[in-house]
């Protein structure tokens, strides 16, 4: 068992476990991220690697998300190449005291993180992401019901707070959110669709990546977090918002000419994302930090009072 600090475990053992685990000489693990999970930069002497390592909670979505990739990268798709283990397998099993983590090893991408004018080709690459999922046969997590609505959301919410009145609040918006919205169509949705998930290479292509989040949601979900992903609703932060939302459907229509956003539902949509993303955070910090997951919620809280004085309800 690999030794932690704080669930993150011990660098050079994380390396050894893994590097046994593949048919290449991985060099020194470094610590490059750490929240929901932790990721790692690693190397050999012909190229550089990601490790990313999931929270032991959330080893279903990791090993749906390397499927995923798989699936994108057999389909031409520019997503970063998943690297088989010894055994043939996406993933590789990393015990620790909680349980196992789920580790993927992926190629790493050289690049930068694409800026407001490139917001037109990532409507199209948004695009080409929800065309090429239509044809994914693998089980996928519906986000977008009256059970995932309201009543998951009460269980999150629960788990972390004794608040009942904020609790009630976050449910009566979202019952309401789903009669007024439930007639919408789903579709196959990326779920963290933004600039910090994509890289621009220096041949200018766009390379997407990170689907621990895929699920079935309506697509205008995308949308949102790639041109408001900090759900800002100041006159400012709604008037940015559209102005990306202009270049990225320019890009997008280009692809699908039939998709359209209903200007007067965007703020309803802006609050299901937000809510959406409520729920994931704290069933992913619950176990590991509960005091983030409150504090998150309290947070969240604090926009929705605002969110309801612009006069949604």
């Amino acid at each position: 068992m690999i030794r932690t600090t704080h669930s993150i475990p011990c660098a050079a053992a994380l390396r050894a476990h893994v590097a046994a685990e593949y048919d290449l000489p991985l060099g020194e693990f470094r610590l490059i991220y750490e929240g929901g999970g932790a990721v790692y930069q690693t190397e050999t002497a012909l190229a550089k690697y990601v490790f990313k390592l999931s929270r032991a909670a959330m080893s279903d979505e990791a090993r749906r998300a390397a499927e995923i990739g798989n699936f994108m990268r057999q389909a031409a798709f520019a997503v970063p190449e998943v690297v088989l283990t010894r055994g043939g397998t996406l993933v590789a099993d990393v015990p620790m005291p909680e349980g196992l983590r789920c580790g993927v090893l992926l190629e790493y991408v050289e690049g930068a993180r694409p800026k407001q004018d490139d917001f037109a080709a990532i409507g199209t690459l948004c695009a080409e992401f929800h065309a090429v999922m239509r044809d994914y046969d693998g089980e996928l997590p519906l986000k977008f019901n009256q059970t995932s609505m309201a009543d998951e959301l009460e269980d999150a919410l629960t788990s972390v707070s004794t608040n009942e009145g904020m609790i009630g609040d976050f449910v009566s918006v979202a019952k309401r959110l789903w009669d007024e919205l439930s007639a919408t169509p789903c579709g196959v949705i990326h779920g963290d669709f933004g600039v910090h998930n994509i890289i621009k290479g220096a041949d200018g292509k766009l390379v997407l990546f990170d689907f621990d989040a895929v699920c079935r949601m309506p697509l205008i979900i995308d949308a949102l977090i790639l041109c408001n992903r900090d759900a800002d609703i100041s006159p400012d932060g709604l008037a940015k918002m559209r102005d990306a939302l202009a270049a990225f459907m320019a890009g997008y229509n280009a692809v699908d000419p039939h998709f359209a956003i209903n200007p007067d539902d965007l703020l309803k949509w802006l609050a299901v994302r937000h809510l959406k993303r409520l729920a994931d955070s704290i069933c992913s910090l619950r176990d590991a930090d509960r005091m983030r997951a409150e504090s998150f919620a309290e947070m969240v809280h604090s926009w929705l009072t605002e969110w309801k004085k612009l006069g949604e309800y």
